[in-house]
């Protein structure tokens, strides 16, 4: 179970990779089948519904993923498919290291969380109104 909290009038910023985190894992020879397909659309993992339809319009979405160009259109298909908002995908990218400031240590402005591959965001909770600590 991965639980964490924001203070509730912040504005949330999610750095999400796609796969195996919200859609299955597929290899390379996989994906490149896939994207000839101009029908085929990627299933969501568990909880990954949930987690989008529970996050507030000012929250931002970010996917970042190690898929190159070449598979914009499969991905971007997908994600309309689900209904996925989201501001912008950053592709091509391994790995992934997020750096931030904090006015002092017992405030956490940044959190990094590795889920098991293709279990999806059920057990991921975000709970508004308290601090990080």
């Amino acid at each position: 179970m991965i639980f964490f909290a924001v203070e509730k009038r912040m504005t949330r910023t999610f750095f999400l990779d796609i796969d195996g985190t919200i859609v299955p894992n597929m290899d390379w020879n996989e994906l490149k089948k896939a994207r000839e397909d101009p029908e085929f659309v990627q299933p969501l993992l568990d909880g990954v519904r949930h987690f989008f339809v529970s996050l507030p319009d000012s929250d931002i979405v970010i996917f970042t993923t190690a898929r190159t160009e070449d598979y914009r259109e499969l991905t971007e298909r997908t994600l309309k498919h689900h209904e996925i908002q989201y501001k912008c995908m950053l592709m091509g990218l391994l790995p992934r290291i997020l750096i931030n400031d904090t006015p002092n240590m017992l405030y956490q402005k940044a959190i990094g969380i590795n889920v098991l591959r293709n279990s999806g965001l059920g057990d991921t909770f975000i709970v508004a109104g308290q601090k990080l600590s």
